[in-house]
């Protein structure tokens, strides 16, 4: 290796341009760092607008689930699924109990 004269121009120059420089770096780290969690704060506020816009057809949802069984819809012929659900519990349970 080369023995650097620590005073001369040529070293203080150079370690002026790489001090500039990390500065100039951390500058665009900040700026990418700010993006990336602007882009994470509009994800989150999407999804969370998204989640309060469904919640009403969410609960419709489950609550179809509960409808006994109609011939009027073909779907519930034999009823939703959580009424299948309680209406098996509740025959496992009887049929137990008897």
């Amino acid at each position: 290796m080369e023995d650097f004269d620590l005073n001369s121009d040529e070293t203080i120059e150079a370690m002026y341009f790489r001090y500039i420089f990390v500065f100039v770096y951390l500058h665009k780290i900040e700026i990418i760092q700010k993006y990336y969690r602007y882009y994470q704060f509009k994800k989150f506020f999407y999804r969370l607008k998204h989640k309060l816009k469904m919640k009403r057809c969410l609960e419709d949802i489950i609550e179809l689930g509960y409808i006994p069984p109609t011939e009027e819809y073909q779907l519930f012929q034999k009823g939703g699924f959580r009424y299948r659900e309680g209406l098996k519990s509740f025959n496992e349970c009887y049929l137990n109990y008897i």
